[in-house]
């Protein structure tokens, strides 16, 4: 058997025994690195009853992307956050621009590459019978994941998205967040592109108010923007 394909056996052996998230990051990594991975992250996509917000629980990515995909709105145009909807089979970010050719789609997939310095991705889905809709993601540059790949990065991937949200489950993140219940909703808008007008009619505010809540949440966080603050509160998984 090639050596990544063992690394990757031995990670989901492993997995459950993991209990902390920075080890976790650690161990995944370096399975994954060994097929010409750079970045990797299991996110969750959209909750049952909830709006598609893609929310980071584990993993390392490019921050200036992170930024950029919320500045833009892109979870709205993005081909592979819509082909994870309509499958459960792994897939690379071509196959998802090829399923749904569209200019806002290139643009993503255009800014994508030119910002992580990154050409291809497997996105592998996972969706429980709860509803929700989650993925791990892993992106390099030249990277090609045959077929033969694909089943083994799937299975580990699998296990790190588990461990991930077990540990994301059980951490006290309530203790740990220092923003008030109506900054996360603010903040959880921003995430969606919109103004303090627009989050003001959403939660029944005025727009002065909405607009308070959200530099409050700056202020608190020490960020100097609304989409800091908002990039900042999901990649720590407060904007459930």
């Amino acid at each position: 058997m090639r050596a990544e394909f063992l690394a990757a056996l031995e990670f989901a052996q492993g997995a459950d025994e993991i209990t902390d998230p920075g080890e976790l990051n650690r161990r995944f990594g370096e399975v994954v690195r060994r097929f010409g991975v750079r970045y990797f992250s299991t996110i969750v996509a959209a909750a049952p009853g909830q709006p598609v917000m893609p929310r980071i629980l584990s993993g390392e990515v490019d921050p200036a992307w992170s930024e950029r995909y919320s500045a833009e709105g892109f979870a709205a145009v993005d081909p592979v956050l819509a082909t994870l909807f309509e499958t459960r089979k792994p897939f690379t970010w071509r196959e998802a621009a090829g399923r749904r050719s569209t200019r806002a789609g290139q643009r993503v997939m255009g800014e994508v590459r030119d910002i992580t310095g990154t050409d291809e991705a497997l996105v592998v889905p996972i969706h429980d019978r709860m509803g929700e809709v989650a993925a791990v993601i892993l992106s390099g540059s030249g990277v090609s994941f045959e077929p033969d790949v694909r089943p083994v990065l799937h299975l580990a991937s699998v296990y790190f998205s588990g461990v991930a949200r077990d540990l994301a489950d059980g951490a006290p993140v309530e203790a740990c967040c220092p923003l008030t219940a109506r900054q996360l909703e603010c903040l959880r808008w921003v995430m969606d592109g919109k103004s303090d007008w627009e989050i003001g009619e959403i939660l029944g505010i005025s727009e002065h108010t909405a607009h308070n809540h959200v530099e409050a949440a700056k202020r608190t966080l020490d960020l100097g923007t609304r989409v800091q603050a908002s990039v900042h509160a999901w990649r720590r998984g407060w904007l459930i």
